[in-house]
């Protein structure tokens, strides 16, 4: 059986590191990892940002927990992006 994770994302600000340094999303946030829970047996599930759009299957039930992003997760990337460019 399938499961069915809804992604929203809250952006939080990022002073830039300094003059000449290259920065992105996915550098400096894409693999910190994420706790959940399983939908189908509550067992904890570590995720990366990078992991949205995509499944991983939860290591207690073995059911697969498709992470679905709502359009926050892309849009505060795209956002966060453009922020540490300015």
């Amino acid at each position: 059986m399938s499961k069915l994770i809804s992604l929203s994302m809250v952006v939080i600000s990022k002073e830039k590191e300094g003059e000449g340094d290259i920065m992105d999303f996915n550098s400096a946030f894409g693999n910190k990892e994420i706790d959940l829970s399983c939908p189908g047996c509550g067992h904890k599930i570590s995720i990366r940002i990078s992991d949205v759009g995509g499944h991983v299957i939860c290591p207690g039930c073995k059911n697969r927990v498709y992470l679905q992003d709502d359009g926050s997760v892309a849009k505060g990337i795209n956002d966060v992006n453009r922020a540490l460019k300015n």
